[in-house]
Order: structure tokens, then sequence, then C-alpha cells
């Protein structure tokens, strides 16, 4: 944070602002979140400046993370030392790596293949919707889904890291405008809040992210109570059975009911 106590730029008219800081702010480069420059030195000028200018920064920038063969926790570390109203204002998140061997063939999208997603803030998701990716096709919103869980690598503890902050993924699907009900994934996501928790599910505001990681990972309605109430009851590790499915989910309260971790036992 700079040392000024006020900048001579707030001298100026709040809409002369920001003027100066679009044009500042918007560049045809993304930011690479490794190199540690991640906020524009006009953030730091003051305290004012930067509450002015931290949103409309996170809106106009492309921010890059490679993260090669490693694992999400950098990046997943990063997000949750941002505010909720910031990551939310976020243009896009890019998301690189390569996955090598056996796993690419799991993977049966030629964009999967380089673990290359990409993550929208609010507005950036809203004007994605209005577009049409080809004739007579247009985008929808779908939870993530169990995918997640073995197919999902550096995203699963991306959005875990999300819902500790209370947010979470919703994944970008095009489908026919004619009615099917068949709909093709794509490698883009919407940074998205919890959703509020049904009554007839819970009782505090407490399980949003309880409610949220049952229903990312497509667990039915009986069951998604049923994790729900466990967790109001204390539980903070839960095995539970939907189906065919048997899931192991382990959830923290030190900050609120966090998801920690999740996995279909086999």
């Amino acid at each position: 944070m700079g040392t000024m106590n006020h900048s001579p730029l707030l001298r100026l008219s709040a809409e002369l602002r920001n003027v100066i800081y679009e044009h500042t702010f918007t560049s045809q480069y993304a930011v690479t979140l490794c190199s540690g420059k991640v906020q524009h030195p006009l953030t730091k000028t003051c305290r004012q400046i930067r509450h002015e200018t931290l949103p409309m920064y996170y809106a106009v920038t492309k921010f890059n993370a490679h993260l090669d063969d490693g694992p999400a926790t950098p990046l997943a570390k990063w997000l949750k030392t941002q505010a909720p109203e910031l990551v939310l204002c976020m243009n896009g998140l890019v998301i690189w790596s390569w996955i090598s061997g056996f796993a690419r063939i799991l993977l049966d999208d030629d964009n999967m293949r380089n673990l290359n997603y990409t993550l929208h803030g609010t507005e950036s998701t809203s004007l994605l919707l209005e577009t049409q990716p080809a004739q007579g096709k247009h985008y929808t919103l779908r939870p993530v889904g169990s995918w997640i869980l073995e197919g999902g690598f550096h995203l699963k503890e991306i959005c875990i890291a999300l819902q500790e902050i209370g947010l979470s993924l919703s994944r970008f699907c095009i489908t026919d405008e004619t009615g099917d009900s068949r709909f093709r994934l794509t490698s883009e996501f919407a940074i998205v809040a919890l959703n509020p928790v049904p009554v007839d599910l819970a009782a505090t505001d407490d399980h949003i992210g309880v409610n949220e990681a049952a229903r990312q990972i497509g667990l039915s309605d009986c069951a998604r109570g049923e994790l729900i109430q466990r967790v109001a009851n204390g539980h903070r590790r839960v095995r539970l059975v939907d189906g065919r499915r048997v899931l192991m989910f382990q959830f923290a309260g030190d900050r609120g009911i966090w998801l920690q971790d999740v996995k279909e036992m086999l």
C-alpha cells in the first residue's frame, strides 16, 4: 500500500477518474498470477484510490494461472485471500496446465486435454450467455457435476477454495434452441455466489456451503437433505450412500462450515 494519504487524482471529478482508470487498466496482455505483480501500481496509491480502482481493475483484466503439472494449491490459496466481491468482478481467470499419459485419454474434450479452463466473473458471464456459440445454439449454466471428483483435476481444489469464501462454479454448456435435452460441455465456467439453502433441507444459512457441495456433485434431494442434517448435528466427516454411489465428505467448522474434501469410494 502506498504511503500517500490523498492522491492528486482525487481532485478530479469521479467521471474523469473513471475514464483514466479504464484507459490505464485496459490491456491486450493478461496478468500472470505467479509473477508476483498481480495488482496494478495505481491500485496501491492510497486507500481511497484502491477502493475505487480494484473492482474496475479486476473487471477489465485477464488473469493467467500456469500450473504446469503441479497442484492447484497456490491458486486456491490466492483465491481464498481475495474478497468475494472482487472475485465476482473478474473478467476472466485462465488456468493452464498439461496432463500427460493415460489421464489425457480419459478426457474426451480436446480443450480439456490441455486443461485450459476459463473462469468468468459476473459481468463476463452475462456477456457470454448473451452470445450464440453457433446458429440455433445457446449457452446455459449447469452444476459442475460429480466428474470433478475424478476427472476435474485442479478444478476440485479450486471449487473447494471458492466455497470457503461463499462462491462456487457453474459450467457453461451448449444446448439446442429447439428444446433438445442434450447439451455439450465446454471448458468455460462461471464464478457464482452460493445458492440459498432450501427451507426444507436445512435450518440455517450456515449450511449454504454444504448444500452447494451436494448440489454440484449431483446428489439426490434425499441424500442432500441427509448430508445437511448430519452436518447440522455436528458431524464433520460424513460417509454417504446415494443409490450406487458412496461418498466421503470432510468438512471444517473453524470459519463457518465449509468443505475440505470429498471422495467417491469404489
